[in-house]
């Protein structure tokens, strides 16, 4: 009995390497299992987390997004400061550029001047125009008229359409000629383009005799190549003749012998002292 037993449970060396070969198979199946279950369990983790994240993105988004306005209240261009620009959802660096515009090229006097800005796309105007509201600038209702030939630079900067860059422009100018002898005159001035001359005629005017002369037979040198009308070359035929032939006899005379053009002559005249 116990050798039938014996021989039951008795395997030939075969049968030993098939049944360990089995048990190999078997664990490597457990542990695959196993190993499924928890990669597969990290795999969800990792898309929890995954998604975690984009939530805290999204939020993190509409926290920067929070100095947006969700409602739009009216404002003045003309009277917002860096502050209030960044209020309307402009970065710093926007509003800046913006303050800095303003300065340099002047008041805003319609809505539509609001797309000149680099920082202001069709998109953000369209947004931005409802509230727009433009205060009449309170020069207009005082209605203040500048002598052009004496007023200074603050006072040039109040008026419509002139910052300070071009302020300085215009004082420049007026100082080469020795002061503008017409309104229209300022239309001659480096960055003063008809659209702005509009918006400051009315403002402006020009009292008699509020601009400086010069005498052809005693000028120097200097002050005559000075004079936006005339030339270095013009300015040394005059001082050449008047040191070989002699002095003018009249101011015309400079037309008659050819040392400049009638139609240059023509602006220059009122700025010629009368030879007696």
């Amino acid at each position: 009995m116990t050798n039938k037993f014996r021989n039951y449970f008795h395997y030939s060396a075969s049968e030993r390497n098939g049944l360990i070969v089995l048990l190999v198979l078997i664990i490597l199946a457990v542990t695959g299992v196993l190993l499924r279950d928890y990669f597969t369990d990290d795999s969800e983790s990792f898309k929890a987390m995954d998604l975690h994240a984009l939530l805290e993105q999204a939020n993190g988004t509409e926290s920067k997004n929070d100095n947006l306005p969700t409602v739009l209240q009216e404002f003045d261009p003309n009277k917002l400061d860096q502050t209030g620009w960044i209020n309307l959802g402009f970065s710093e660096k926007q509003a800046a550029s913006i303050i800095k515009y303003r300065d340099k090229a002047g008041e805003f006097n319609n809505p539509e001047d609001l797309l000149k800005l680099y920082a202001i796309d069709t998109m953000r105007y369209n947004e931005l125009k409802p509230f727009v509201r433009i205060e009449k600038s309170i020069h207009r209702k005082k209605k203040t008229i500048l002598n052009i030939n004496s007023c200074d630079s603050t006072q040039l900067i109040a008026l419509p359409g002139i910052g300070s860059y071009r302020a300085h422009k215009i004082l420049k100018f007026r100082n080469l000629l020795g002061g503008f002898n017409t309104k229209n005159q300022v239309l001659e001035t480096y960055g003063i383009d008809s659209s702005v001359f509009i918006q400051i005629q009315d403002y402006i005017r020009v009292e008699e005799n509020s601009w400086s002369r010069i005498d052809l037979n005693s000028a120097s040198l200097e002050l005559l190549e000075k004079h936006p009308y005339i030339s270095n070359k013009t300015a040394e035929s005059i001082v050449f003749h008047r040191e070989t032939i002699g002095p003018f006899q009249s101011n015309n005379d400079i037309v008659h012998m050819g040392l400049i053009s009638g139609k240059l002559y023509v602006k220059l005249q009122p700025y010629l002292m009368p030879i007696k």
